[in-house]
């Protein structure tokens, strides 16, 4: 194998990694605990980010399930939650419930 093809072989092995990396959709559940003076009771909060308008199965139930088990009081939705390139169908029945 020459050094041509090397180099090559990495350059594809590179960009099909970077790829997966940057539309790794799979759904992750981050914990924090944050303790303040200014709240006199526990409060759980679910921050839903970068949804852009994924499939998360039939309905979003693999969403809606992850969601449902943290038992939050209030859920919170930042970053992109729809994308132009991708019908809104998911986006809308996630805004509904």
């Amino acid at each position: 194998m020459n050094k041509k093809h090397i180099v090559t072989g990495i350059a594809v092995s590179s960009l099909v990694l970077l790829t997966l990396v940057a539309f790794d959709f799979r759904l992750k559940v981050v914990n924090y605990k944050i303790v303040t003076d200014k709240v006199n009771k526990p409060i759980r909060i679910a921050l839903l980010t970068d949804l852009h308008s994924q499939d998360f199965g039939e309905n979003q139930e693999k969403l809606f399930s992850l969601l449902d088990a943290e038992k939050p009081d209030v859920v919170l939705m930042a970053g992109d939650i729809f994308d132009d390139d991708i019908p809104h169908d998911n986006c809308i029945i996630t805004l509904q419930r």
